[in-house]
């Protein structure tokens, strides 16, 4: 089993005062291996990723920041607080397809954020350039 996420950007420093920038350089990889006949790798990575949301949102709600990205981050000695349910694999892999279907619709939409503001940076560069016309049809002369 891989990592379990990765460090994430949350806005204006989480409770160790710290900016985003300094967590990302302090923030170690840490791999994770489990018997996968007793844990399911996908329903681990998802209680990672909700400890990691749930990290965020209280650092958000004291500092009153909003978080600048979707990613969670768990830094430091967290990682040893997180709580993993015991349930049973039948259950665990249950969960775990639906961590697989969320890290997939979060993939997608970072895509389409991507592609999207690409699209807006490529269409202000030509604004006034005139390589696009407007929707409406072509640009008038002065």
């Amino acid at each position: 089993m891989g990592a379990a996420g990765g460090a994430g950007a949350g806005g204006g420093g989480g409770a160790s005062g710290l900016s985003a920038e300094q967590l990302l350089d302090q923030a170690q990889p840490v791999l994770l291996r489990g018997d996968t006949r007793r844990l399911d790798p996908y329903f681990l990575a998802g209680c990672l990723q909700a400890a990691g949301h749930r990290a965020d949102a209280t650092a958000t709600a004291r500092t009153s920041a909003r978080p600048a990205a979707a990613t969670a981050s768990l830094v430091g000695g967290d990682l040893h607080r997180v709580r993993i349910p015991v349930l049973e694999l039948a259950d665990q892999r249950e969960l775990g397809a639906d961590q697989r279907q969320l890290a997939a619709l979060e993939a997608a939409i970072r895509t389409i954020d991507n592609v999207g503001s690409e699209l807006l940076r490529l269409r202000y560069l030509s604004f006034t350039d005139h390589r696009l016309p407007p929707a409406d049809g072509p640009p008038e002369t002065l």
